[in-house]
């Protein structure tokens, strides 16, 4: 018998923050839903400033939960916990990003709980906060969503789950259980060396690692000189994948390559049952091709079934749930539920047992016994 909370035990909020932009959703305690579509806010420059991020974090926290309030009445008490995904590795213990690598450096001055309770203490004083690396919480997001619409027995337990866009990242999902490491660091595939003559990588010094082969910035850094030197204005990796340049399908299915001999690596160390990529770059079939190419050419052994192992995240997802448009949201939500539930219910059962114990003492004095 598969049980679920009470959609009344209350709220989970979630944020989900990229190196170019800003999302937030709220969920009732069985997930379902409150809004009808994530807000999301187009934000340059979050690397390097993080006032700017917990500004626009905190107003669609503030957003989402107003639109709870005007819904369903909602209470800043009845708030379980708010969940928040970084694009940097995350220590768990102090739940701020680490200062050893230069992902998101800048950060590390701060604590984003912190942050984030300050600005929300007038409207969710007091309110759980939980901080981790964005790809570990999309992993969550996709093991939550396959279990939560397939047959939880058959469901992937042991899973990858790879963020590609700005930057590439990774989560770990084994036996049902996120897996962090011990500095936080899991994960990081991104920053994992594939060339010794590659270009150095502006986020962690390394010459040559995988975000310098295969993240949308450096398809884009490739392509705007040649392909689209003659495009105004910016050019996104949606124009690349849409424009049937030869240059287009050759850069996506190289880049989907260089991510796939990491994979192969990854793979041949943890053995997982499924490898999901999220991102706009997952959507081009030349992106996913080079990916499972690379993952075959350089496993221990054959991927026989690579169509089956390599996969992009669930379209089902924003399809059914634009109110968690990406992995990364809903993992946000989960971890919320995950880290601030029993917190949260132990609260609900104090204030219970003294409401109950005062009420047996009103009837105490008044004569009536109940």
């Amino acid at each position: 018998m598969w049980l679920t909370l009470a959609p009344d035990l209350g709220y989970l909020i979630g944020v989900a923050m990229t190196h170019s932009h800003v999302s937030a959703s709220i969920t009732k305690a069985d997930l379902g839903k409150v809004v009808d579509v994530a807000p999301r806010v187009p934000i340059s420059g979050l690397d390097e400033d993080p006032e700017k991020a917990f500004d626009v974090a905190a107003e669609l926290i503030a957003r989402v939960f107003e639109q709870a309030q005007d819904r369903y009445g909602a209470d800043h008490e009845q708030v379980i916990g708010i969940g928040i995904g970084l694009p940097a590795p995350v220590s768990r213990e102090t739940k701020t990003v680490s200062p050893e690598m230069q992902i998101l450096s800048a950060w590390s001055r701060y604590s984003p709980a912190a942050e984030l309770s300050e600005r929300l203490g007038g409207i969710l004083p007091e309110v759980s906060i939980e901080v981790d690396n964005d790809a570990s919480l999309g992993a969550l997001g996709v093991h939550c969503w396959e279990t939560l619409t397939s047959d939880p027995a058959t469901a992937p337990r042991d899973l990858l789950y790879v963020g590609v866009g700005d930057g590439i990242g990774a989560g770990v999902v084994i036996k049902g259980k996120l897996v962090g490491g011990g500095s936080g660091f899991a994960g990081e595939i991104g920053h994992v060396k594939i060339d010794d003559r590659g270009h150095f990588c502006p986020r962690c010094g390394q010459r040559g690692c995988v975000e310098t082969k295969a993240s949308a910035d450096a398809v884009l850094a490739e392509l705007r000189p040649t392909v689209f030197a003659d495009i105004a204005g910016e050019v996104a990796i949606e124009d690349v994948i849409a424009r049937p340049h030869p240059a287009c399908r050759r850069a996506l299915h190289e880049a989907g390559w260089h991510l796939g001999a990491a994979l192969a690596h990854a793979r041949t160390l943890m053995d997982p049952t499924r490898i999901y990529l999220g991102g706009p770059m997952s959507r081009s079939e030349r992106f996913m091709l080079g990916v499972r190419e690379g993952v075959v050419s350089n496993s221990l052994t054959l991927a026989e079934q690579v169509n089956e192992l390599v996969v992009p995240s669930p379209r089902s997802l924003s399809e059914m749930r634009p109110d968690l448009s990406a992995p990364e949201l809903l993992g946000a939500v989960a971890i919320a539920l995950h880290r601030c539930g029993d917190s949260h219910i132990e609260r609900k059962l104090r204030v219970f047992q003294a409401q109950k114990n005062n009420a047996s003492s009103i009837a105490g004095n008044t004569g009536f016994v109940g």
